[in-house]
């Protein structure tokens, strides 16, 4: 079929000096896979390779990438765990790149230096180390969005050397409409009771310019009690309060809001309408007192990965005004009252949600008409059951109601070492702290020597430790094909080698055929590593075309080359050679699974102390 035949064997014949002229129906041409001379199997290349090379210059060399600084490879999820294929990965910062999960939601990319920021609040240690124990660690955000789905970003930490696990969940949406503008409309949550209302004519476009036509809202609500939805929260619960300090957030119920027109073009909300009404019904818990401050609203700030107090509309708790910063900032002076000045208004220092504030609201210096007392707010946020949390939403996106807290006046740092099952440390692992008696999460990650030392976690609470790791796995029912610092070689090369990049890329399943694997998109296939007999040689195909090939003597041992296993090397094939001369060449490795480990839950004490979790042991090598 491919046009392969035995030729035959030249028993103690020299064939030095020959040459093929013709052989059965090849007139110019004779391309000779293999040569048996002994016991042994004379690759093509091999020949290729004793020939005298011709005058021809060698195709120019692509120029040297930079040197990638870190680089990540994660996994998308739902709440329920089931992974979620085709979601854009967008992150950067002059230049966005992007990348799509696969049909298993697994995606990777990597950052050049001009592309990562070190943490703002990442101080050095006596010894030279970042509180996160590393010497060279960076920052970036990562944007996900895919359609049925609330968008997600997180800030993940990345550390020179080592490639971090990204481990994302993706909150479906809960309810979405299609109406006109002039109408407006009104979307429900069916699970938890929760609405949204647009009223006629309150959205426009980003610049102001009014919308014509239809147009689709999305609405998806957070439950803030259940830990896989709470994990869909963008960022990592810290925020950034009017006067610049981080906080760290406590949530009572979240939900994303967006809006397109008919060409999908994104919309806003018109500062003159008075913003869209919602309605969160939520059965989340908070203690105000132990964090000494106020239920406030706060707005997912995509750029920075960081939440953002907001004070342009009132909070109300089962129908009443809370007496919280944004009531303060939102009140008027009502003249017609009585000179004992109940109904003045504060004037606000910036430090709106902080305990100077919560003090003077206990302390009665101002009572708003019809907002409840700072004792009524207080029982309602720790009441059980179910609770209504009502504003109008003035911005699109993430909205969030939530008590801040202070470090270290309010939490405690978590510090711990994550091993492998041999006892030794595990680098650059992504480490959260996980609220079991608060809604909140916050971040770390592991230095060289597999310690975290910052994890942050509220004081005198439960907290469990998530530990997310990347295995390796034992068999061979998945490849995992990579080209190392691909963002920078694909901008180098020419279209067509990053058509092919893209293609090869990715997680390949064992195929039907033995000694085979597939790499499908939306269940068809789009690429295949395979073995051939004829030529000894496993053959990587894209869109049926072979695009790079390896020498091999034992099918049995895979077509890996990477780690402990055995393997040769691959090389482009006839045409692409030549093109990808300096790229390169692919790494194929067995397949990897991304994981969650949980230890705890463990009690934290006093604020402002360090708390040892001991050693955390993965089960793995």
């Amino acid at each position: 079929d491919d046009g392969l035949f035995e030729a035959g064997a030249f028993d103690d014949t020299s064939l030095a000096g020959s040459r093929l002229d013709k052989m059965g129906w090849a007139e110019n041409q004779v391309d000779i896979s293999e040569v048996r001379i002994w016991n042994r199997t004379l690759s093509w290349r091999e020949m290729a390779d004793s020939l005298p090379c011709d005058d021809a210059p060698p195709p120019a060399k692509l120029p040297s990438p930079p040197k990638a600084r870190a680089a990540f490879r994660g996994k998308v999820q739902d709440p329920s765990g089931r992974t979620v294929p085709d979601v854009k990965v967008k992150w950067g910062k002059k230049a966005f790149k992007i990348v799509e999960t696969d049909e298993d939601g697994c995606f990777e990319g990597s950052l050049s230096d001009a592309e990562t920021e070190l943490p703002e609040d990442d101080a050095a240690a006596d010894d030279g180390t970042s509180s996160r124990g590393s010497t060279s660690s960076s920052c970036t955000v990562l944007s996900f969005s895919a359609d049925g789905y609330a968008p997600a970003s997180t800030r993940t930490e990345l550390t020179v050397g080592s490639e971090a696990v990204v481990i994302v969940t993706m909150q479906p949406l809960s309810a979405s409409a299609t109406f006109a503008v002039a109408d407006g409309g009104s979307l429900v949550d069916e699970s938890t009771g929760s609405n949204l209302t647009v009223p006629p004519n309150s959205l426009t476009y980003p610049d102001g310019s009014p919308v014509e036509g239809p147009v689709s809202v999305s609405f998806s609500v957070i439950d803030v009690t259940d830990p896989a939805a709470l994990a869909a929260m963008p960022g990592d619960f810290s925020a950034v309060g009017e006067n610049g300090e981080e906080v760290f957030l406590q949530s009572l119920g979240a939900a994303f809001i967006g809006a397109t027109d008919a060409e999908g073009r994104p919309l806003a909300i018109d500062p003159n309408s008075g913003g869209l009404p919602l309605e969160l019904k939520s059965k989340a818990v908070a203690d105000m007192n132990k964090l000494g401050s106020n239920a406030e609203l706060w707005n997912f700030n995509e750029g920075t990965g960081k939440w953002e107090l907001q004070t342009a509309s009132q909070l109300k708790v089962n129908g009443e005004v809370a007496p919280n910063a944004a009531a303060a900032a939102t009140s008027t002076t009502n003249n017609a009252r009585g000179s004992n000045g109940a109904g003045r208004k504060m004037k606000m220092k910036k430090k709106g949600y902080r305990e100077d504030f919560a003090e003077k609201v206990a302390g009665n210096e101002w009572l708003e008409s019809g907002c409840m007392s700072p004792e009524a707010f207080k029982d309602a946020v720790a009441k059980g059951g179910e609770k209504s949390l009502a504003t109008n939403v003035q911005k699109m996106g993430y909205i969030n109601c939530d008590l801040a807290y202070h470090h270290p006046q309010r939490a405690v740092m978590l510090q711990g070492l994550v091993q492998n099952s041999d006892g030794e440390p595990l680098a650059a692992h992504q480490v959260w702290s996980v609220g079991v008696d608060y809604s909140g999460r916050c971040p770390d990650v592991t230095g060289e020597d597999g310690k975290f030392r910052a994890l942050i976690s509220q004081f005198d609470s439960e907290v469990k430790v998530e530990v997310q790791h990347r295995k390796r796995m034992t068999d061979d029912s998945m490849v995992s094909v990579t080209f190392e610092n691909a963002n920078d070689w694909s901008r180098l090369a020419s279209k067509k080698v990053r058509k092919v990049m893209l293609a090869v890329a990715g997680t390949y399943k064992k195929g039907p055929e033995e000694f085979s694997w597939v790499k499908t998109n939306k269940k068809e296939v789009v690429a295949r590593i395979s073995w051939s007999r004829e030529r000894r040689q496993w053959h990587h195909l894209s869109n049926g075309e072979t695009v790079f090939f390896c020498d091999g003597d034992d099918p049995a041992q895979g077509p890996f080359t990477n780690g402990s296993d055995p393997g040769g090397s691959w090389y482009p094939y006839k045409v692409l050679a030549s093109e990808m001369h300096g790229c390169p060449a692919p790494i194929y490795d067995r397949g990897f699974v991304m994981e969650t480990h949980t230890f705890g839950p463990f009690k934290t004490g006093p604020p402002g102390e360090f708390f040892e979790v001991g050693e955390l042991k993965l089960a793995c090598k």
